[in-house]
């Protein structure tokens, strides 16, 4: 994984843009991400994953568990278009995903008539989270680029890397970011057969 950090200054702006677009901060950072891949793969046709906490049902509220769900973004990039009406794209396509987690990948990619091998993810190979730093509490920090340990009531917390070098990348990308106060933090986790380390800092 190779960790990065979105500054203040551009973390301001891409909240403004969200807020004149009337989206969220997710949909500016996953219709930017898609670009980046456009720009790479002068693909127009993409689909990019992501997670949704899939607790929509009541009886799931009090639920303890991990019942996160994935769900895939499609984006089609025409030839004349701009950030704007990808955004807007980008925005409607999350919107209507939504309407329909909980509705297992395998069997929509069954549906589909997609084939994969058990041992990869179906439909898409690159995904995109944005976590709130309030899910961590104070223990945010520790996700900053380059923090140390922390000291909370005698406890001493380090950072670890978000996935264990043994568990590996599930997709052949995956961006993660942890919005903070402030800036944005993220890691961009890769397939080693695949990507070598200085193309991803140059992707970063």
């Amino acid at each position: 994984p190779c960790a990065f950090e979105l500054d203040a200054q551009l973390t301001w702006q891409l909240r403004q843009v969200a807020q004149r677009e009337a989206c969220t901060l997710y949909m500016v950072l996953m219709a930017g991400f898609q670009l980046l891949l456009y720009a790479y793969t002068r693909q127009r046709d993409l689909l990019v994953a992501a997670h949704v906490a899939n607790r929509n049902d009541l009886a799931f509220a009090d639920l303890v568990g991990y019942l996160a769900d994935t769900i895939p973004i499609r984006a089609q990039i025409a030839e004349d278009a701009t950030f704007q009406s990808l955004l807007h794209q980008t925005q409607k396509t999350i919107l209507s995903a939504m309407d329909h987690q909980g509705l297992p990948m395998r069997l929509l990619a069954e549906r589909l008539g997609v084939e994969g091998a058990p041992s990869q993810t179906v439909l898409c190979q690159v995904w995109v989270t944005l976590l709130p730093l309030r899910l961590f509490q104070d223990c945010g920090e520790l996700f900053q680029t380059g923090a140390g340990a922390i000291e909370r009531g005698g406890l001493v917390l380090e950072a670890a890397d978000l996935l264990p070098a043994w568990l590996g990348a599930w997709y052949d990308l995956e961006m993660i970011l942890t919005e903070g106060d402030s800036v944005v933090f993220g890691t961009l986790v890769y397939k080693s057969d695949l990507f070598v380390e200085s193309a991803v800092r140059q992707m970063i």
